[in-house]
């Protein structure tokens, strides 16, 4: 897949898919499934690097996934190319002017939005807006209506709140996958290789989401291969850590992931995040778990 940081066209026509995408959520794969295969024109996803309405309310909303996990994830689908633009470059445009360069500029055939997709200088373009300039210009547009999720629209604010309470599998419901995330693996204090239990560490960047600290079952996929995780995120009461770690024992895999970015999926809470009187006791915790890991995670391997 292809990604540009700027307006630079492909050299062919595009079906581009519009909007923030924050979480590639099944509402936003139902926007991006429209410029899919599309004979003649390359699918394509016109995006930012920052969330649009995070950065106009002044607040911070934690990622649900990375840039580079986006990427990911729209090549899977099969998006030939990404427009991942600085928000800030291009945030004081008015309306007609961001058309104007996503039209006059890329090539387009085919767009695909939300309903409430928003555009241009604080937000003041709007479906209408697009629809109108797009009959002018000959260009086909698609609108895609709320995807819904027992009764209320999927979104990206529902699903924060579902993982914040550790609901991991009504958070996974609305993603259409499970809630993963993809970090290096850096070097730790290697106590759990003593133990029997030896555990991959990934730092949790700052604006990432945080599920509850706890202990969850999980799913770690290493070279294509899938396997059953006990992962906790926290602080690591016991021991001690001064950053908040997502620490994983991946069952019946052996060998050194230092520095390779490792996809872990979570499925299950199993306990909250717990200071024990002794290791030999959270050792017996862990492998207690483990057990509860394998049942949970079995459907999904």
């Amino acid at each position: 897949m292809r990604i540009q940081n700027d307006w630079q066209p492909v050299g062919q026509p595009i079906a581009a898919a519009l909007g923030s995408f924050d979480g590639l959520h099944r509402g936003h794969c139902a926007v991006v499934e429209k410029v899919l295969d599309r004979p003649g024109e390359m699918p394509a996803v016109v995006t930012f690097d920052q969330n649009p309405s995070a950065v106009l309310c002044g607040r911070s909303v934690p990622l649900l996934m990375t840039n580079g996990e986006k990427a990911r994830q729209l090549q899977k689908m099969g998006v030939g190319a990404l427009y991942l633009l600085p928000f800030s470059h291009i945030c004081h445009l008015p309306p007609e002017a961001f058309y104007d360069r996503l039209a006059g500029t890329l090539q387009v055939k085919t767009l695909s939005c939300g309903f409430n997709f928003r555009f241009g200088e604080k937000g003041a373009g709007d479906t209408d807006l697009l629809q109108r300039l797009c009959d002018r210009d000959g260009i086909r547009l698609f609108v895609s209506e709320a995807v819904r999720d027992q009764g209320e629209p999927v979104s990206s604010t529902r699903i924060r709140r579902m993982i914040e309470n550790g609901d991991m599998k009504s958070a996974a419901r609305l993603l259409g996958r499970p809630f993963s995330f993809c970090f290096p693996v850096e070097h730790g204090r290697m106590l759990g290789r003593t133990l029997g239990i030896p555990t991959i560490n990934q730092a949790m960047p700052p604006n990432f989401i945080l599920p509850p600290f706890g202990v969850y079952a999980s799913v770690v996929t290493v070279e294509g291969k899938r396997y059953t995780g006990v992962t906790n995120i926290g602080v690591k009461p016991t021991v001690g850590s001064d950053h908040v770690l997502s620490e994983t024992w991946i069952l019946e895999y052996t060998g050194d992931l230092y520095g390779q970015n490792v996809e872990v999926e979570l499925y299950d809470f199993l306990r909250p995040e717990t200071r024990f009187a002794s290791l030999t006791e959270m050792q017996a915790a862990i492998r207690r778990n483990a057990q509860q890991a394998q049942s949970c995670t079995a459907p999904y391997r």
